[in-house]
């Protein structure tokens, strides 16, 4: 779709200054604030709610000139919606459908967004959580997904009183200089269902009907993506959840699993670490994986893994190192290839039935 005018406008008023490691250094016009060297500052993180979201969106759009790097992570109500696919739909060159995510994301809205940006020499600036104004008792949700995010620390009750208005982050967004911006990287970690909820939130529409007008759109909007997924899942010695590959690469977090602010740091610091390991600094030598989401545009079939990391998101990889995560593999694998997504998450409630996935494993073993 053409984008707003308010986008277009924004986008009209840029500057282009020098480039540097390939990406062009932009000014945004942006009008009463002060503007001081941002690499000079020591990195800061910083919560976003509804009392200070108007001043630290227009700092994040007066850095993006100096850090045009964006790590980006989201929390969001889990899946709730799974489809029946036939065997060629399912076990083709895309591991799940298009569909699954087109239900969910139209169906349910986002709870937290992470933002980290960083300057072309990885040094990273800031990072910030947006907090989203968020109902539980209105709006769908899964409720294993619910309770992990509250084991993580999010408050919900505050997220409905202070969180900041869905439609008011949607507008900032877009004249921030984040989208619509051919200047700014993305980086992300298996970040389909992000991308998705961003294009939705920014669009104000629904999604495409398709996977190829999706495609389309995310390149309009967003231009030039990483998935670190995409990365990692092509070297044998690099795979698994975020939070495996940072302890492979011997990166210490900073902050909380499973919060936006936190993964989109740790994002981050494991797309740098991968690139100074294995491409020498050099962003191009991975040019195959450029605007590559992992799952949906990848050309080979994806492991069953990866499939219920889709499914069920942080609690499967919560518990990916413990035994009972290997029988939890066994039946899921067993139920897709039933094509009974409706069963098997009936069957699996997280975090209540731990021993029921045992018992139920050893009935299907």
């Amino acid at each position: 779709p053409k984008p707003s005018s308010a986008a277009q406008d924004v986008y009209k008023r840029q500057v282009s200054t020098q480039s540097t490691w390939g990406f062009k250094r932009t000014r945004f016009m942006t009008s009463n604030i002060p503007r001081s060297d941002p690499l000079t500052q020591k990195f800061t993180s910083v919560d976003v709610w509804a009392h200070n979201f108007v001043s630290e969106i227009k700092q994040l759009s007066v850095l993006l000139p100096y850090c045009p790097i964006v790590a980006m992570d989201t929390e969001f109500p889990g899946v709730i919606e799974a489809v029946k696919e036939n065997a060629s739909s399912v076990q083709g060159n895309t591991f799940f459908s298009y569909d699954v995510v087109k239900n969910n994301v139209e169906s349910t809205r986002l709870i937290q967004v992470g933002i980290t940006i960083s300057n072309k020499d990885c040094s990273l600036a800031k990072t910030w959580q947006f907090h989203l104004s968020y109902d539980l008792n209105s709006e769908k949700h899964s409720n294993y997904s619910i309770e992990l995010l509250k084991e993580s620390g999010i408050d919900f009750e505050k997220q409905r009183l202070e969180g900041v208005k869905q439609d008011t982050f949607a507008e900032y967004l877009i004249t921030s200089g984040l989208v619509l911006n051919p200047d700014i990287t993305w980086v992300c970690f298996h970040g389909i269902f992000d991308f998705a909820y961003l294009l939705k939130c920014v669009t104000n529409e629904k999604l495409p009907c398709d996977e190829a007008t999706f495609q389309e759109q995310l390149q309009a909007y967003f231009h030039s993506f990483y998935d670190v997924k995409s990365l990692s899942n092509s070297m044998e010695n690099l795979r698994g959840s975020l939070s495996k590959l940072a302890t492979t690469l011997k990166i210490l977090r900073t902050g909380t699993q499973h919060q936006a602010g936190s993964d989109s740091l740790l994002t981050a610091q494991v797309f740098f670490k991968i690139l100074k390991d294995y491409y020498k600094n050099d962003i191009g030598a991975a040019k195959e994986f450029h605007n590559v989401l992992f799952g949906l545009h990848d050309t080979t079939n994806a492991s069953c893994q990866s499939f219920n990391e889709l499914i069920y998101g942080s609690a499967y990889q919560h518990y990916e190192n413990r035994t009972i995560a290997e029988n939890y593999f066994r039946i899921s694998k067993a139920y897709q290839m039933q094509y009974n997504y409706s069963a098997l998450q009936a069957k699996m409630q997280y975090p209540s039935g731990l021993e029921q996935k045992w018992l139920l494993s050893q009935e299907n073993q």
